[in-house]
């Protein structure tokens, strides 16, 4: 998943949750007619959300039993007072209060395709509360992205943009979130996902356009730099460097602060790099930039893309060099320190110096979990293992990995990280040639984790394990049937339906 927006997303929600629980109950001492079911409904609400503190320090995910008596909570408040909260004057925030609650619950349990149902039902809710449709609308239209159903995601966002983005609307759609006037960059990139490339361009042509509109309108400074800085991505997005690179410089003569400063250099750097094929210029870019700004956030990010730069050219010493100076100044920044450490490591394991790479992987494994090196690395250790014979070390590399990845599935990681535990567990036992632990782990995870949806398709990989390498053609046969049970309509159904249709016109 993407978390880093997902983070920014749910920090707007909080921020959204706290202005609304404070209207609650400033309108709680009206003493309006209506008071006493008011009072009511507050002081239901007051309750599940003492329940939800004590669910996130449980730290528990989808299924458990605290989580529904939770949700159980807030959905009692929201039928019950439903009906009447547009005739009580407050009622109304209580209950889409309330369900905003119901569809972050969902998302941080995982259970990503209840959670958008739930931030759309707040949307059509909140006929009067305008900051949050506008929160839960663009919620459902991201996290239809995160669970892959593109055309979903490309019909809320493109709702979003009809009716948050228009030019009279924009400006204080800006003011509630500086991330939502991006959306018609995030339309193109999701038609470029698809391949249509029409659509693609048509909608970097209205992101173009309302981005100038804005700017010829002369809207208030903080804004207009949230524009132009929209417009430096349309052309980014667009492949059009040159303009990219002319407006970089025309921002720099306009923001002289240090962190205008330091993002307009980095994204110069990107742009040598990725679009004009300079990487010597681009490299010299980055490292000034960490040597001018080494405690900026961009401060690590340029160091490594200077050193991915260095190997490029065939610089292997430098890039060596840099990633050291990424771990040495920057390991606590947990994703920085660990991708220099595997970097390393390829760079000796491509030097023939496996003693080194080996150690170096088994560092990444425990210094840095919950990492995407500390996942692969084990796995690194256990294949090379295999690809020189040594079976039976291979084994005892794969179920230390396994054991390292049981670890993580402690209360103190967040299930997203967990759900990424499991996969590699699965994956380690697929190696591994375990076969049926295979299965009965991948017939296990989606009742584990009811709400993520990809695990629709472990029944399709149970089954081509069961047909193919257990040789159970009755068990490969249940296990499609179960999935089409399971999940009529959806895509992980229509495959298990061929391959039922196959496996029984064969025999």
């Amino acid at each position: 998943m993407k978390l880093g927006e997902n983070e920014r997303c749910a920090s707007k929600l909080n921020q959204w949750l706290s202005i609304l629980a404070l209207g609650v109950f400033i309108v709680g001492c009206s003493g309006e007619k209506g008071s006493d079911v008011r009072f009511q409904a507050e002081k239901a609400l007051f309750e599940a959300r003492k329940l939800k503190v004590e669910l996130a320090n449980k730290l528990v995910i989808a299924g458990t039993e605290f989580l529904d008596k939770t949700l159980g909570a807030y959905r009692d408040i929201v039928s019950s007072y439903e009906s009447q909260m547009k005739e009580i004057e407050g009622l109304e925030e209580i209950v889409v209060s309330a369900q905003i609650d119901i569809a972050e619950l969902c998302y941080q349990a995982a259970m990503l395709p209840q959670a958008r149902k739930e931030f759309l039902k707040a949307f059509e809710l909140a006929d009067n509360i305008s900051e949050a449709r506008v929160t839960a609308l663009y919620s459902a239209a991201y996290l239809s992205e995160e669970i892959e159903d593109y055309q979903q995601a490309l019909s809320l966002f493109e709702r979003f943009d009809s009716l948050y983005l228009d030019p009279l609307s924009a400006k204080q759609t800006i003011k509630l979130n500086s991330q939502y006037l991006a959306t018609p960059l995030k339309i193109a990139e999701l038609y470029g996902h698809a391949g249509d490339e029409g659509s693609k361009e048509k909608w970097l042509e209205n992101a173009e356009k309302l981005y100038k509109d804005l700017i010829a309108r002369g809207e208030d400074a903080d804004i207009l730099k949230v524009v132009r800085y929209n417009l430096l991505a349309t052309y980014l997005q667009g492949r059009r460097w040159e303009e990219g690179l002319n407006l970089v410089r025309e921002l720099m003569s306009m923001y002289a602060d240090e962190e205008d400063r330091r993002s307009l250099q980095f994204l110069e750097a990107k742009i040598w790099a990725d679009g004009l094929d300079a990487p010597a210029k681009a490299l010299d870019l980055f490292k000034k930039v960490q040597k001018e700004h080494p405690v900026s956030p961009e401060a690590p990010s340029a160091l490594l893309s200077a050193a991915y730069l260095a190997k490029r050219i065939g610089r292997t010493g430098e890039a060596k060099e840099l990633y050291k100076s990424v771990i040495k100044n920057y390991r606590s920044i947990v994703t920085a320190a660990a991708e220099a450490n595997w970097q390393l490591a390829l760079i000796d394991e491509e030097q023939g110096n496996w003693l080194e790479a080996s150690l170096r992987y088994n560092s990444i494994a425990k210094e840095y979990p919950g990492t995407i090196q500390s996942f692969e690395a084990p796995l690194r250790i256990a294949k090379k293992y295999s690809e020189k014979g040594e079976h039976d070390a291979a084994k005892a590399a794969y179920q230390r990995a396994i054991e390292l990845y049981k670890q993580i599935l402690s209360p103190q990681y967040p299930p997203t990280i967990k759900i990424l535990a499991e996969e590699y567990i699965v994956r380690a036992l697929i190696e591994l040639e375990q076969w049926k632990e295979a299965v009965d782990l991948l017939m296990a995870l989606p009742d584990r984790y009811p709400g993520y949806t990809r695990f629709q398709i472990n029944f399709l990989t149970a089954a081509s394990i069961l047909e193919e390498k257990i040789k159970d053609e009755a068990g490969a046969l249940q296990a499609l049937e179960i999935c089409i049970a399971r999940y009529p309509g959806s895509d992980a159904a229509f495959e298990a339906s061929r391959q039922l249709e196959r496996m029984r016109s064969s025999k």
